[in-house]
Order: structure tokens, then C-alpha cells, then sequence
């Protein structure tokens, strides 16, 4: 994961389609370890979707 905007984190890859998270799978915020959500779709095979942390993003 990289942080690009603050409480905004992009998962990333180094082989394209083999870290991709499954559809059942949960991407947990590491500050706060709460449920993260999708909020941008995958910009490419590498940089993945970019999710935010709706308990973060309340403070």
C-alpha cells in the first residue's frame, strides 16, 4: 500500500494480476484496522484501486 493523499492508500503491485485482492477480500486500514472502502478503481495492472477509511476520514 501507498499513502499518496493523507487517509488515502493505493494497493500495489510488482507482478500485474497477482496480488489483486479478491472480491470477498477485506482491506483493513492500518491506522485504525476498520474496514476500508473503494474509492477508485484500478488505474492499471501495477496501481491498483484506492481506498479510504470512512473512521479516519470522520476525525
Amino acid at each position: 500500500m501507498e499513502e499518496s493523499i493523507p487517509d488515502q492508500y493505493r494497493l500495489v503491485c510488482k507482478v500485474p494480476g497477482e496480488s489483486r485482492a479478491k472480491k470477498d477480500s477485506t482491506i483493513r486500514c492500518p491506522k485504525c484496522n476498520t474496514d476500508m472502502k473503494l474509492a477508485v478503481p484500478s488505474a492499471d495492472a501495477y496501481r491498483l484501486g484506492v481506498y479510504i477509511c470512512p473512521a479516519c476520514r470522520k476525525e
